[in-house]
């Protein structure tokens, strides 16, 4: 079969010649290299003079008005250099030829060879141009976009589909045809600008409104134009027609503004026409296209200087229902239209918006008719990138319901488009939509070149179809055979694109067992959403597959035999698997007629027989591997297959040891490392080590025996070596451990607390060995052999030596000796010291501290704290001694440490205390004059901080309890001349409570006579009432009394 055959192609234009590949078998799936022109990307160059036979050639032109059979000649299309063209052909019986390319030259011209191919089956092919029984040729031509950031594809001659629909040729567009010469001719591919919608519409004030009656509204529908127009289509709307199977794009957005009536007034000003060169009217009968593209980038420049919103009197906006279609709902502007104001009544203001589409009336003539300027206006969609868009506002120009005369300025004269007049609406304003860069594409095989042979898979590739708002509308790929008959079993079922424009492929796997070359041609159909698909694909490509030759069938293998040098081997003659029947491999012998031969690499000491048996006879110099010995099978039909056998070379000669002398070595010390030396003429593959002592190993990477020795004993070690070829050998050597060092002892000095539990481990090395302790234990410990430690509960503070010895089995002996400190932990006793009391400024009487200790003698670490001021600890008389002064309670804690710096405490209650009375001074006796300030009386004590009171004050005069001083005016009622007399009682507390008094007396005296206010002289008349002034006197003890007052008066 033919994955086993590993044939490949030496693609050469015009034909194919196989050659063998002496490589490795491939498997099926092998890289297939596209051959050229059998994509875009490897499509053959083949530009052509003008008027050679057999070519294609047209013009790539940007167009900005006119018709759609506008050429070069017309000023609206400018040539476009540099754009890439693609041409291919399609026989009647499906063949497609290889894709040509050409690039657009300074005129726009291109002009591209069909050059003729041999197909599989040897048949040379022509072009021939002609679409006409019995030749019956399609054709595709086909163009990139140079820069989708401006261009829009305006118009490709059967909008890059499969031409012609019929077997008519299609001469649309102006496009013609010469069978003579084998040539199709003025073939038209124009571009236009990409609609700018932020130029051409106010979008940062865009509308949405509802639909409200019938008018001022401008309605179309948005949909997929999947069918050419008929041939000779001289109009736009042979394209804008939805018909056959188009289908429609829901959720499109559709943008619609259109020009203010300060707009119009500035363009249809003279002085506007004179500044773009023109001395006629605005598109007027002599109008041109030079004027109308001057005057629309005037509006352009004008509205970037004042703003959109002056220029543009609304932009609205609307999405496609399910049905493609949408309608633009504007409000108007008042009055009859931009220079007619009509009868518009008060209130509303020529050339102002109205407020909604449901005031004022459409009509005009009323008194609140309102108009849209509908000859110049704006449509288009929301941005689409990757889609082709043809629409009657194509050119980025305000255009509209204008006169058919101007067929050559943006005009819609040849669009499908139906104007309400003066009742401002219109329908049929349709965008017809395109993908934007379709290629499909029968993948890895075709019919020119690179051919497939029977059995091998096949895919296509879909790319380029529109990507998003694309409706119900689905595409199928049909496979067809030599007669145009359809395979249902390849066609696969209607499908959309996915979200990259892509279809999933549609491949199938051919027959294995064809018998006879036959090309197979898979068509691309555009199906509408309610299941019609188109007659005529949009695109077609086809392949070639020759029938599997013998190679394809057989699948030879070989078995594999290991030789030594020096000798004799061979390899059984192949089997052979039928790979066209069953999945069971059969081992069948080699077809008749069959021959075999040793490839190119062989071995030259293998060689073959007639039947394909092998023999090889290696030498000594033959490096000892595995080879593969490639044969190359010759069937009866000349096919070949390659096939590989392996042959496995061997060495006989065992390697060599180098002599190990037997070894004695020391109980648990390293050894001197052994070298294991060994020698062969292939190299050896492992040495392998065994029977060693405890402890001791090999290492493979150093070739070395190392280690410590962990038991005594004699032991026979073996080695045995391996090389490349399989080779052993084998020797043994003895090994015998012995221990003459004596255990090694391990007991470092311990200290342990006493009264508590202890154990002191002593180790020794050699577990076989006996531990003896003696000497000087401490009280309370023992040696127990069966933990090996010193164990027991020490009773004695101090410091003992233990003597230690450890004998192993062999005698060898060693001694240590092990110091064991038993630490005081006893805390020292402090005689009990009951609480105290002592007079403040009075000698105590001293507090013995009596400490004692188990193990000092004298405890000289004592520390008395919490004594108060004056009081001291003597640690020679071992007494609290002194003279406090402070009275208070003291808190006292005595410490005790003793040298192992074992603590003890006692704490005892000292309080100090004061018991006598202040010493206050006497006070002499004093006398005041009533209602006068009492010179101050200082009272003292010789207690700081005591505090004072007194009894007996007269009213007005106190004492001041912190300083002792009495102050004041004495206010009294003083009767006798002799005085009024208080005896008073001063009290004194001292801090502690105690009191002393002191008495003295307080005479208050009055021997001032008391005032009176002056009083005024009055007179009254007779029968009057009197009021005389009020009679006071500041003297509060005074009393008043009138006299002489006149009859009828009183005080």
């Amino acid at each position: 079969m033919l994955t086993a055959s590993g044939m490949a192609a030496a693609l050469v234009m015009g034909g194919v010649v196989v050659v063998p590949n002496l490589l490795d078998n491939e498997p099926a799936a092998q890289a297939v290299t596209a051959a050229p022109g059998s994509s875009e990307e490897t499509a053959i160059n083949t530009t052509v003079p003008a008027g050679s036979n057999r070519s294609v050639n047209g013009f790539v032109g940007l167009q900005t008005g006119g018709t759609m059979q506008s050429n070069l000649s017309d000023p609206n299309v400018a040539p476009m250099s540099g754009v890439k063209v693609f041409a291919q052909w399609f026989e009647k019986d499906g063949t497609a030829s290889p894709i040509y390319t050409t690039t657009t030259g300074a005129d726009g011209q291109f002009h591209i060879g069909m050059t003729s191919f041999t197909d599989a089956k040897g048949v040379r092919r022509n072009f021939d141009a002609d679409p006409n029984l019995p030749e019956g040729e399609k054709l595709r031509i086909w163009s990139i976009n140079p820069d989708t950031s401006q261009y829009n594809l305006l118009y490709s001659y059967g909008q890059e589909q499969i031409m012609p629909e019929s077997n008519v040729a299609n001469t649309e567009a102006g496009a013609s045809q010469s069978v003579g010469s084998d040539t199709y001719n003025d073939i038209k591919i124009a571009y236009s600008p990409i609609a700018n919608n932020n130029v051409m519409h106010d979008l940062a004030n865009v509308a949405d409104n509802p639909q409200t009656g019938s008018y001022g509204q401008y309605s179309g529908t948005v949909f997929w134009n999947q069918t050419n127009a008929a041939a000779g289509a001289l109009l736009w709307q042979n394209y804008q027609s939805v018909n056959g199977i188009d289908s429609v794009a829901p959720d499109v957005t559709v943008y619609g503004s259109y020009l203010s009536d300060y707009a119009l007034s500035r363009i249809y000003d003279p002085a506007t026409m004179a500044a773009i060169g023109y001395k006629g009217r605005v598109r007027d009968a002599g109008w041109s296209t030079q004027q109308e593209l001057a005057l629309q980038q005037w509006i352009k420049t004008r509205m970037a200087a004042e703003g959109q919103q002056k220029w543009i009197a609304e932009t609205v906006q609307a999405k496609t229902d399910a049905n493609g279609k949408y309608t633009l709902q504007f409000r108007g502007i008042w009055g009859n239209s931009w220079d007619d104001r009509g009868i518009l009544s008060k209130g509303y203001t020529w050339h102002d918006l109205a407020d909604s589409a449901e005031a004022g009336n459409w009509a005009n003539g009323n008194m609140k008719s309102k108009h849209v300027n509908d000859e110049w206006m704006f449509f288009s969609l929301q941005d689409m990138p990757g889609i082709s868009v043809n629409t009657p506002f194509n050119y980025n120009g305000y255009t509209g319901n204008t006169t058919s005369t101007l067929t050559s300025a943006g005009t819609l004269a040849g669009w499908p488009a139906n104007w309400g007049g003066t009742l401002d609406y219109a329908s049929n304003l349709n965008f017809a939509l395109y993908p934007g860069n379709l290629k499909f594409d029968v993948t890895p095989y075709d019919s020119f070149s690179n051919f497939a042979t029977a059995g091998q898979a096949i895919e296509t590739t879909t790319t380029g179809l529109q990507y998003d708002k694309i409706g119900n509308t689905r595409y199928q790929i049909a496979w067809f055979d030599e007669a145009g008959n359809e395979l249902p079993q390849y066609t696969c079922p209607p499908v959309a694109p996915d979200a990259s424009g892509r279809l999933p492929s549609c491949g199938f796997v051919t027959d294995p067992n064809l018998k006879k070359t036959t090309t197979y041609t898979a068509r691309l159909f555009a199906v509408s959403p309610s299941g019609v698909r188109d007659g005529l694909a949009i695109t077609q490509d086809s392949f070639t597959v020759k029938p599997l030759p013998a190679s394809g069938h057989y699948e030879p293998t070989y078995g594999s035999t290991t030789v030594a040098q020096s000798s004799i081997g061979s390899v059984a003659a192949p089997l052979f698997d039928d790979s066209t029947t069953a999945t069971t491999a059969e081992t069948l012998p080699a077809p008749a007629g069959t021959t075999f031969k040793l490839a190119d690499g062989a071995p030259t000491w293998v060689k073959i027989d007639d039947q394909g048996t092998i023999t090889a006879t290696p030498g000594t110099d033959v490096a000892l591997e595995d080879y593969t010995v490639p044969v190359i099978v010759t069937y009866a039909d000349g096919s070949t297959d390659l096939v590989n056998a392996k042959v496995t070379v061997t060495d006989g000669n065992p390697p060599q040891i180098e002599q190990i002398d037997s070894q004695s070595l020391e109980l648990g010390k390293a050894i001197a490392p052994i070298k294991v030396t060994t020698k062969d003429n292939i190299g050896v593959t492992s040495v392998e080590v065994s029977g060693l002592p405890d402890g001791v190993t090999y290492d493979p990477a150093t070739g070395t025996i190392s280690g410590t020795p962990s038991a005594t004993g004699a032991s026979t070690v073996n080695v045995r070596v391996t090389d490349a070829a399989g080779n052993v050998t084998e020797t043994a050597f003895s090994i015998n451990v012995v221990d003459t060092s004596a255990p090694v002892l391990t007991s470092p000095d311990a200290t342990v607390p006493e009264d508590k539990p202890a154990s002191i481990p002593i180790k020794v090395d050699d577990p076989k060995a006996s531990v003896t302790v003696e000497g000087d234990i401490p009280p309370g410990m023992t040696w127990n052999e069966q933990n090996g430690a010193l164990e027991g509960t020490p009773t004695e503070p101090g410091i003992y030596t233990v003597a230690v010895s450890a004998t192993d089995p062999q005698g060898n002996n060693s001694v240590s000796n092990l110091v064991v400190t038993v630490t005081d932990t006893t805390e020292p006793t402090i005689a009990k010291i009951n609480d105290a009391t002592a007079e403040a400024g009075q000698p105590i009487t001293a507090i013995p501290v009596d400490v004692t200790d188990n193990f000092d003698k004298s405890v000289s670490n004592v520390v008395v704290a919490g004594l108060p001021p004056l009081l001291t600890y003597n640690p020679e008389t071992h007494q609290i001694e002194g003279t406090p002064q402070a009275p208070g309670e003291y808190p006292i804690t005595v410490t005790a440490t003793d040298a192992a710096g074992n603590t003890s405490t006692q704490e005892f209650l000292l309080k100090v205390v004061d018991t006598t009375a202040p010493q206050v001074g006497d006070i002499a006796d004093v006398s005041v004059e009533n209602g006068t300030l009492l010179e101050p009386i200082s009272v003292t004590s010789n207690e700081p901080n005591s505090t004072f009171s007194a009894s007996g004050l007269p009213e007005g005069v106190s004492i001041d309890p912190t300083t002792g001083t009495i102050s004041g005016t004495p206010k009294t009622e003083v009767t006798s001349q002799d005085g009024k007399v208080f005896p008073v009682t001063v009290k004194v507390t001292d801090p502690y409570g105690n009191v002393t008094e002191k008495t003295f007396n307080i005479t208050v005296t009055d021997t001032v006579a008391p005032a009176l206010r002056p009083l005024r002289d009055v007179s009254v008349p007779e029968d009057q009432p009197l009021n005389l002034e009020p009679v006071t006197s500041p003297d509060p003890t005074a009393k008043i009394t009138v006299t002489g007052l006149p009859e009828g008066s009183d005080l």
